[in-house]
């Protein structure tokens, strides 16, 4: 289970963030097929929806019946999934604006 994302405490879990209602972000490891990588999605519960081709994350939705910690929990010991998080919802920051 690769890195700790920046709104995820090992000691306390996933912090109270809002988040889309039951998809998670998922990062395989390098190098699998994509019939790989839908056997992995079935076996952990979830479904890939739409992929960020830049940071090689495939978003997902739980499968009917799943709960986000349940996923979570098949995730992290899986060997093929490198990451996998909640898809919280952020917001960009407006850099521009000068503080006084």
């Amino acid at each position: 289970y690769g890195g700790t994302s920046l709104l995820y405490s090992q000691n306390s879990g996933p912090l109270k963030a809002p988040r889309e209602k039951g998809q998670l972000l998922v990062k395989f490891i390098p190098g699998l097929s994509i019939e790989r990588i839908e056997k992995v999605a079935d076996e952990c519960g979830f479904e890939i929806i739409d992929q960020i081709k830049t940071l090689n994350i495939r978003v997902c939705r739980l499968k009917s019946g799943e709960t986000i910690e349940g996923v979570l929990d098949k995730c992290k010991v899986h060997p093929d999934i490198e990451y996998a998080e909640p898809n919280f919802k952020v917001r960009a920051l407006d850099n521009d604006k000068k503080e006084p």
